[in-house]
Formats: C-alpha cells, sequence, structure tokens
C-alpha cells in the first residue's frame, strides 16, 4: 500500500479533533480533505470494504446496512452494490429550497433543516450514502466522517459478479434507493424501523476489528 496516500488520509482524519480548524472550513474544503484516495480499510464486508476512522464505532449491520456512531450522532450507511455493479450514473440537480446542497462526482452533499433545530444530513457518492441528524454544531464534524466513511468504499468486481450470478442472491432485499433525497421522501426512517434506536453501550464493536 503507498504510505504517502496513508499518510494523506491520516492528515485529513486528524483535524476532526480540532474544533477551531474544522469549523473556519467551508463544506467543500471539508469534503476536499477528508476524501480518500487510499486502499485503508479496517471493515471487510461480502463484495467490498472501507474504513472506520478513530473516534467512530460500529455499532451493527444487516445486508448492505451498516450503523455507526461518534460521540454525538448515529450515522446510517448504505452501500449500493448492485447500482456500482451496473455502473449506474446520477445527474443530481440542486435543490435551492435546502439548507445546502451540492453536486459531487456521482452524488451529492444535501442538508435540510428538521423541527427543533435538527438537521439531516444526506451525502451520497462512490455508491454509498450516509444520513445523519445532527445539532447545527455538529453539521462540519458529520461531513467529515461521513466522507471519509463513503469514499473509503473499495468494491471488490469479481465477488460481486459471482454474487449477481447467483440465484439465491435477492435483489429485492436492496432496497434503500441512496439516489433519493429527503425532498423525495428520504427513507432515513426505515433504518430506525430496521434497527431501532442505539445508544452508545448498546452492542458496539471495536473499528479496529477487521470482519
Amino acid at each position: 500500500m503507498n504510505i504517502k496516500k496513508i499518510i494523506i488520509l491520516i492528515t485529513g482524519i486528524l483535524f476532526l479533533s480540532g474544533c477551531s480548524t474544522i469549523n473556519s472550513m467551508s463544506y467543500q474544503n471539508i469534503i476536499n480533505k477528508t476524501k480518500s484516495d487510499s486502499n485503508l480499510s479496517n471493515v471487510i464486508r461480502k463484495g467490498y470494504k472501507y474504513y472506520i476512522p478513530k473516534g467512530m464505532k460500529l455499532v451493527n449491520n444487516k445486508d448492505y446496512n451498516e450503523i455507526i456512531m461518534d460521540q454525538d450522532n448515529t450515522y446510517y450507511l448504505y452501500v449500493d452494490v448492485v447500482s456500482y455493479y451496473n455502473n449506474v450514473k446520477f445527474d443530481y440537480k440542486v435543490n435551492k429550497d435546502s439548507y445546502y446542497s451540492q453536486k459531487l462526482d456521482n452524488g451529492y452533499l444535501e442538508i435540510n433543516k428538521l423541527e427543533n433545530d435538527k438537521y439531516l444530513i444526506e451525502i451520497m457518492d462512490n455508491y454509498a450514502k450516509i444520513e445523519v441528524i445532527v445539532d447545527k454544531a455538529n453539521i462540519k464534524k458529520a461531513i467529515a466522517y461521513s466522507n471519509v466513511l463513503i469514499s473509503s468504499v473499495e468494491y471488490k468486481y469479481d465477488v460481486l459478479d459471482n454474487l449477481m450470478k447467483d440465484d439465491s442472491f435477492n435483489t429485492s432485499e436492496v432496497e434503500f434507493n441512496i439516489f433519493k433525497t429527503i425532498k423525495s421522501d428520504s427513507d432515513f426512517a426505515t433504518y430506525e424501523q430496521m434497527y431501532g434506536t442505539y445508544d452508545e453501550t448498546d452492542g458496539i464493536k471495536d473499528s479496529d476489528i477487521i470482519e
């Protein structure tokens, strides 16, 4: 593995601990600095692997859904192996009604204000999506963590090729649509219906363990 790439990734992660630093950055700058370009990973699934940075913990996983927590928030990750395998392209249109809306390489970052001064962050790229509800003060930290997670996803095409050809693989189980945003009825609620809610002490797994 290219050690220079690892250092670049780790450097991007380390600034998360410096609140004054991250709070002075724009959303675009955060996206640029936290985008992974290495093979660094500590979680392995069937057909893909990804990296959970320090400060986060894996809570649970089911099919292609993952629940990950930091000290303040719960992140719901979905990896769309079917869209990756089929090389689906997506053209996002900026939502002027959102608190913040931005087109990414093959996805988007959209932030919408909810009730009680909460904000729903939806970030989709690299055929992976995260949704997380945060306080305003945690928006930038959540974007940074989310982007590290989704940009680190590395797919194994040969494994997925065999999986897609297997009659036992039921694509109907892969129901979450990463191309939908809150303006088109986001699927965020389906996560809590599927997994329930978690506190920091519930079933947490060590993010350093490769599964």
